[in-house]
């Protein structure tokens, strides 16, 4: 993995996935793999992806709709996702919230090539609070702005 400063462009179709201010914090990215849903709720599960990662996941509404409608659970997607971390007794680990999925139109070999190469990209704009170029690590600071003055602000944290 390369660690940049630039905002890196994520495409599918030519659709970049880009800031609609310059001045907006948000972290999202693509991710190829499974969704299993729990026994109790299908809008909480996880994301299994093709190298064998397991992630806490949540579908949010669009993704839901698209999942209850017309998915194949037992196949690998494009995940379109926002990566959160969470504060556990074992240290940081990482959940994600599944926004939206890409189910390819065909299902020949060279569209989920095409898929996949997209995946395992993310776009990360914020405030970077912690730095170590040796072991690789960037801990970025993500502040959501209220939507009500009473409303406290959000913060994630993506390491």
């Amino acid at each position: 993995m390369t660690i940049t400063t630039d905002t890196q462009q994520l495409s599918v179709n030519n659709q970049p996935i880009t800031p609609t201010d310059s001045l907006q914090y948000r972290a999202i990215g693509r991710l190829w793999g499974r969704y299993v849903p729990s026994n109790e709720l299908i809008y909480k599960g996880q994301l299994i992806t093709v190298d064998g990662v397991i992630l806490d996941a949540i579908l949010q509404k669009r993704a839901s709709k698209i999942v209850q409608a017309q998915l194949d659970l037992s196949r690998d997607y494009l995940w379109t996702v926002y990566p959160r971390t969470l504060l556990s007794p074992n240290g940081i680990g990482l959940s994600v919230s599944l926004i939206s999925v890409r189910k390819p139109s065909e299902d020949t070999e060279s569209v989920q090539t095409e898929f996949q190469s997209l995946a395992d990209n993310f776009s990360v704009q914020g405030v970077v609070v912690y730095l170590d170029y040796e072991f690789g690590i960037v801990e970025v600071k993500i502040q959501r702005e209220p939507r009500m003055n009473l409303e406290p602000v959000a913060h994630y944290h993506l390491r």
